[in-house]
């Protein structure tokens, strides 16, 4: 098999492993400041390994039997994963040190220098005040955590419909940065010391993914506002659960609203906790409460998605959208580009169809292959600094992705989604193709002919719509205002 044949097995292996590694290693204590934050380890290790080429070059070398014996590992970490992964002893894996005895003794002198000089205690107290004057007279309802810009754009109709006193908070200094920049009210952080501290860290899992530092930049500074409600944002990010922690502790309410899908259910939407997490439909609830029992669900609809009940029929397909993704394990380089050779195809053989084109909001395509797109005059580029998604459905009939949640959104709003499953996903999660509210293909042959069927004969369309209209009373329970409601009365609760 090749490459990308085992990424879809190695994710979901990956992610039991995890779980596997930190149950084994929990004795150890993964508690900072009284936090117990051992499902933000899960949700960093993740993020760090399912990316990790050299631990998935060594799942695809024992799914074909040619690992070496000791099998080379970048670092004790990886080691106790890879054993887990192959179900083998870890002596079948040996550590091989990039980083010289020389670096490493520099690195623990200046770490115990630090410690032993008591700099870290001063950065902390001096962090305490600053932020103590930062923040006087300040007063909060709510707080919304979020890590990035995206995440205050996302959050931004909720945040405005609030009739209380809210602010935004983060660890991250781009976002606070950004929420100044376009004067949307933030809680003011001190970021003073933060390269010290990282210099001297204990060399511990909490330490190696930063959680202490996101742990230390917000606790005291929530704990002084003490809002009665923490909103979160997506809540599979190693943040999202150190919100939910510190919540936990000052007995605080949090709060996690759904901004988008994982046909994975990874390590980060695992295990959650949160007082309440809002979902777009029941169908959600259903496929996340297996691997979350002590979460709480709440059915409150999507508050950016408007949704299209219309039947009438169509006599013409006008647009086609392709929306695009980043290049992941899952998604490899030449599936990222097939999409984008997909759009250019159907602009070219259809040059009376307009053909929508949506980067995703992380990942820009190459300028030569946007350059081959707009070389079209029927092609649009419709990115989210500029449109909203809500306005790319309402100028689409048909939509193309590879495994973006977009494909989920589309049936919400009436457009049918081919799903261009390149990847070694078995089927796209939930199996919409299977339930008849979508087209799922597994090759560019495929899609090609599947798009010039759709394009030829619109009326194929119109026999999607009944089962795409209970997908979407399934998985989309309420119109966007209805939503945005439901969902501040169950923040404000």
């Amino acid at each position: 098999m090749n490459r990308v044949d085992y990424a879809h097995e190695f994710v979901s292996h990956l992610c039991d492993s995890i779980e596997a590694f930190v149950k084994r290693n929990n004795e150890s204590g993964f508690f900072y400041r009284g936090l117990n934050l051992y499902h933000a380890v899960e949700i960093a290790l993740y993020s760090s390994l399912s990316e990790n080429k050299n631990l998935f070059s060594i799942f695809e070398k024992w799914n074909n039997g040619s690992l070496k014996n000791p099998e080379p590992v970048e670092n004790a970490i990886e080691k106790k994963i890879a054993s887990i992964l192959c179900s083998l002893e870890e002596n079948k894996f040996e550590v091989i040190r990039k980083e010289n005895a020389i670096k490493r003794v520099i690195k623990l002198f200046i770490r115990f220098a630090l410690r032993f000089l008591g700099i870290r205690a001063f950065v902390y107290l001096v962090r305490k005040i600053l932020n103590k004057r930062l923040q006087k007279g300040i007063s909060a309802d709510v707080l919304f955590y979020v890590p990035n810009d995206r995440f205050v754009k996302y959050a931004k109709p909720i945040f405005d419909s609030i009739k209380a006193k809210v602010f935004y908070i983060s660890h991250e200094k781009k976002a606070v940065d950004y929420c100044k920049k376009e004067n949307i009210p933030c809680v003011n952080l001190s970021y003073f010391g933060s390269r010290i501290l990282h210099l001297s860290n204990k060399k511990n899992l909490l330490d190696k993914f930063f959680i202490t530092d996101k742990v230390d930049l917000v606790f005291d500074s929530i704990k002084r506002l003490h809002p009665k409600s923490i909103v979160v944002v997506e809540g599979n990010g190693a943040h999202d659960e150190i919100a939910n922690q510190i919540a936990k502790s000052l007995n605080i309410k949090s709060v996690c609203v759904q901004q988008g899908w994982s046909p994975i259910v990874h390590n980060g939407f695992r295990n959650m906790s949160y007082s309440k997490m809002l979902v777009w439909g029941e169908g959600f609830a259903e496929l996340l409460q297996p691997y979350n029992p002590k979460q709480k669900f709440i059915v409150t609809g999507s508050h950016i998605l408007e949704l299209n009940k219309e039947e009438k029929n169509i006599e013409k397909v006008k647009s086609i959208a392709f929306f695009a993704q980043g290049i992941s394990r899952i998604l490899n380089e030449k599936a990222w580009r097939d999409h984008v050779k997909l759009a250019v195809w159907t602009a070219k053989t259809y040059p009376d169809t307009k053909v929508i084109f949506r980067e995703h909001p992380l990942y820009k395509i190459l300028e030569e292959d946007r350059k081959k797109i707009e070389q079209y005059e029927n092609v649009v580029f419709m990115n989210s600094d500029k449109y909203k998604l809500d306005e790319v459905m309402a100028a689409s009939q048909v939509s193309v992705s590879i495994y973006s949640s977009t494909i989920l959104e589309s049936v919400a709003a009436g457009v049918l989604p081919i799903i261009f499953n390149v990847t070694s996903f078995p089927n796209f999660f939930p199996d919409i193709a299977k339930e008849g509210a979508g087209i799922e293909v597994k090759s560019f042959e495929a899609a090609q002919e599947t798009i010039s069927k759709l394009l030829n004969n619109p009326e194929i369309i119109n026999g999607f719509r009944k089962p795409m209209m209970d997908f979407q009373n399934k998985y989309f329970a309420f119109n966007k205002e209805t939503a945005l409601q439901n969902i501040i009365k169950e923040i404000m609760q």
